[in-house]
């Protein structure tokens, strides 16, 4: 959707509340504010939001907000892509507590391209639009992570305690309705109780 569009009816999403698919919100001009996890960030133009499924947001303010908004379970991307778990996204990751991008003026640009191709290929309706808008998110994916990884002074997924998090973060996530226990995620994480509890 274009930001401007997505806003038109929006009151009932100023609430505090959470969904079960992707969301990518791309701001190219205008103000504001939006609550993710209970912290509260600035809208402002070239900043993109990432938010996973089961992330808390609210959105509290607009003022002449402008850009892009890209929704997806988790199912439609998986469709026909080979994909690696769409939480290993470092900013899909809520372990690392950063929510939003902004990249320089030429990223930006190159991003709202694609942006747009997305957008087009979504208003065509026709033979293999689903495949190519796939095809289009898994690009964007992989060119938010190389901005991510240059802006943003992360550990790297190969740090064994961010590792573990995120295969407990996964874990439980697949898991919660039959395992409440931390002794069920530690036995299958093959880790004592006591470590998860600490990490």
């Amino acid at each position: 959707y274009r930001f401007e569009y997505f806003v038109s009816d929006i009151d009932h999403l100023k609430h505090p509340h959470r969904h079960d698919h992707f969301a990518i919100f791309f701001v190219t001009r205008g103000e504001g504010h939006h609550v993710i996890d209970f912290q509260d960030y600035e809208l402002k133009p070239q900043r993109l939001f990432l938010i996973a499924p089961g992330q808390v947001h609210a959105w509290k303010s607009f003022e002449g907000v402008r850009g892009f908004v890209i929704l997806f379970t988790k199912d439609f991307f998986s469709l026909t892509l080979q994909y690696q778990e769409l939480r290993a996204y470092l900013f899909f990751n809520t372990s690392y507590q950063h929510t939003f991008l902004d990249p320089d003026k030429d990223e930006a640009a190159h991003l709202q391209q694609t942006f747009k191709s997305i957008e087009e290929e979504y208003t065509r309706h026709r033979s293999y639009s689903q495949n190519i808008i796939r095809s289009y998110i898994n690009i964007l994916l992989f060119e938010l992570t190389r901005i991510y990884e240059q802006s943003i002074p992360v550990v790297k997924e190969k740090d064994s305690i961010n590792q573990l998090l995120m295969d407990f973060e996964a874990l439980v996530n697949k898991n919660f309705r039959t395992l409440h226990s931390v002794n069920d995620y530690a036995k299958l994480l093959h880790i004592t109780a006591n470590y998860l509890n600490t990490i």
